[in-house]
């Protein structure tokens, strides 16, 4: 019978600190799409990529950067070593290691597909107060009484009707689970590890509590408050939380045993700790930068065009006035 040993843990805090900000500049990216999402599916107006394909690529952002690139660099942030002090070399699965790119991807679309069915996604504040004064006409007196101030009642559709919400919350953090646990099942190493389900199910309750406040900031409260900057980072925020909880905390309910014996996969079949980390940093860039190239492209098309429909408005204006 081989015996094991237990495997001793060491962290780079800088590492540490590069994983929670790529969570959270990939949410941030899928937040800025998530705008441009909505206002192509609400309005005629100018874009250089269809609402689907913009769905897309809040998916690849969120699921592909946020998430997936997250956890390979923070699982670089850690280091191994038996208990003689020799580093212990890891690699990671081909195949599990895609499949979980896929898998994160896929869910995330899904999610963010559901919360587009959400009351708030095409209806914005004004939406919302022009369907309350024609509700209005069917209610009693004693009704409108109740509603103190149309600030109260927009407070009160905030909470109105989020199983749409909950539904895209739960699966993105289906997402984010499975391909946590994918990515840790991907390791190559001599050894194995042993799961606390305690500290699982905890891992998962984080996921779900904090990606479902976070579809609920994206699709109600950016919806209804646009304007206000501080939602879209705060949306960005509690999104890399859910991310970074998770992870941390799946990773805390790992502990590894080294055994000497143990056959890995072959190299040809697995990837590189270190260089597939810093490949996926690249990709990820690369990502970021075009999406914002893409984002300030459609704004300014936007701003063009608004600009040459007000001066064709002011031209209109001018000769009305002079045949006046």
């Amino acid at each position: 019978m081989t015996s094991s040993d237990t495997i001793t843990m060491k962290w780079d805090g800088t590492i540490v600190l590069l994983s929670i900000f790529t969570a959270f500049i990939g949410s941030y990216s899928t937040v800025i799409l998530y705008e441009q999402y909505r206002l192509c599916s609400r309005e005629n107006r100018p874009k250089l990529l269809s609402p689907h394909m913009l769905l897309v690529l809040m998916a690849i952002s969120l699921g592909g950067i946020a998430i997936w690139t997250m956890h390979f660099v923070a699982m670089s942030s850690v280091k191994m070593y038996q208990s003689n002090g020799d580093e212990i070399i890891v690699r990671y699965r081909q195949d599990y290691t895609l499949i979980s790119l896929f898998v994160v991807i896929l869910f995330c679309y899904i999610g963010l597909r559901i919360g587009s069915y959400d009351s708030a996604f095409k209806d914005d504040k004004h939406d919302a107060i022009q369907k309350f004064m024609h509700d209005a006409r069917t209610l009693t007196i004693d009704e409108i009484r109740r509603i103190k101030n149309v600030k109260i009642f927009i407070l009160s559709r905030l909470f109105q009707n989020i199983s749409v919400l909950l539904c895209s919350g739960m699966i993105t953090a289906t997402g984010v689970c499975i391909m946590h646990y994918l990515g840790m099942e991907a390791m190559s190493f001599k050894g194995y590890i042993v799961w606390n389900k305690g500290i699982v199910a905890a891992s998962v309750l984080i996921a779900i509590v904090a990606a479902t406040a976070a579809v609920w900031i994206l699709y109600r409260l950016l919806s209804f408050f646009p304007n206000i900057e501080m939602l879209r980072f705060l949306c960005s925020v509690v999104a890399a939380i859910a991310v970074n909880g998770m992870h941390y905390c799946g990773q805390a309910a790992a502990t590894f045993h080294y055994v000497s014996d143990k056959k890995q996969v072959p190299h040809t079949q697995s990837f590189d700790q270190q260089n597939s980390t810093i490949v996926a940093i690249v990709v990820s860039a690369v990502f970021l930068f075009t999406v914002l190239i893409i984002s300030i492209s459609d704004l300014r098309m936007w701003y063009n065009n608004n600009i040459q429909l007000l001066r064709e408005l002011g031209n209109s204006l001018l000769l009305l006035s002079l045949s006046l």
